[in-house]
């Protein structure tokens, strides 16, 4: 299936998913004007058809203490096998939260669910000795922000002027104090992100009021920071563009979160401490909506921009947002 493939309707349901997978059929039938019975149904297509890929619950690291970071790895080349081993190691290890393949000057990214950074830098030696025979560059960046943007681009909206943020990680925040019961509610989330209120309650022999309470107060304090879900790479195009800036003034990093909060193609921004100072990911339609944003981001900001590097990712292989206290 391709975009073209993807009508007006299916658009919607993909916009409406996007602000919260766990609202009710009836709030997304009433919303695009279609029957509750027609919503389920497309949805369980687009799931089917695999446009869907993944659904995540975002958890507020910073909540956790968590220590957020990206890692950049470039590839000697090698047999498949041997690269497979690497990715299936990624995969496969629990503190790893996130890895995702990629075209360019790097072949993968991956994020560690760190929060000692002696602990980090350990398990980072154990990868970088283990298979030090087919990495050929790294680049270790730290996260200080994130801001994590409407899919507004799927029903070609102009995005508002303060648009929502969804961002896992922020550089501000209070952190909250929550019950066991809490914990759980997260763990259960994560493993099955639209799972029922009832079933959660079955399942931690609650009853259904307290779970709904309990999801309810995690929303509001921003420890449940939004829902969101993984599209196929090969449906919707995907870019990370790694940006090094020449000067990093305050008014240079707030007039490009500014721009970049009103382009509909931008869903990620992320903040670094580490070579890169942002990393931009779009998705779009098709590519000359990404060239586009390319275009008009290089004029926008050249007076600054000292390194500007694409990366098309082709594959995102794993993302599990769960604090390592959680796991």
């Amino acid at each position: 299936m391709l975009t073209k493939d993807l009508d007006s309707t299916d658009l919607k349901i993909l916009y409406e998913l996007d602000k919260s997978f766990r609202q009710p059929y009836t709030k997304i039938s009433k919303n695009i004007g279609i029957s509750k019975q027609a919503v389920k149904k497309r949805i369980d297509k687009l799931v089917d058809n695999g446009i869907i890929k993944k659904f995540v619950i975002i958890i507020n690291m910073a909540n956790f203490g968590v220590i957020p970071n990206q890692v950049y790895i470039s590839l000697h080349s090698t047999s498949e096998k041997r690269k497979k081993e690497f990715i299936d190691f990624l995969i496969n290890e629990k503190v790893i939260a996130q890895v995702t393949l990629c075209e360019g000057i790097y072949d993968l990214f991956f994020g560690i669910t760190g929060d000692n950074i002696y602990e980090i830098e350990g398990f980072l030696s154990l990868i970088f000795t283990k298979f030090s025979d087919i990495i050929k560059e790294k680049k270790i960046t730290i996260i200080i922000d994130t801001r994590l943007f409407p899919r507004d681009y799927l029903i070609d909206k102009k995005r508002e002027i303060i648009p929502s943020n969804k961002g896992f990680h922020q550089r501000k925040f209070i952190k909250h104090e929550i019950k066991d019961i809490d914990n759980k509610i997260l763990r259960i989330l994560c493993i099955n992100p639209r799972i029922q209120v009832v079933d959660i309650a079955l399942e931690l022999d609650s009853n259904v009021q307290t779970i709904i309470n309990r999801i309810k107060f995690l929303e509001k304090n921003g420890i449940i920071r939004g829902y969101m879900y993984l599209t196929n790479e090969k449906i919707m195009i995907q870019h990370t563009i790694l940006i090094e800036l020449s000067s990093m003034e305050n008014n240079v990093e707030q007039r490009l979160f500014q721009y970049l909060s009103s382009c509909p193609n931008v869903v990620f921004v992320v903040k670094y401490f580490g070579e890169y100072n942002f990393s931009i990911t779009t998705e779009s339609k098709n590519f000359d909506e990404h060239r586009r944003f390319c275009d008009n981001f290089k004029k926008e900001f050249s007076d600054y921009i000292k390194s500007f590097i694409p990366l098309f990712i082709h594959d995102i292989k794993k993302m599990n947002l769960l604090p390592p206290d959680l796991k």
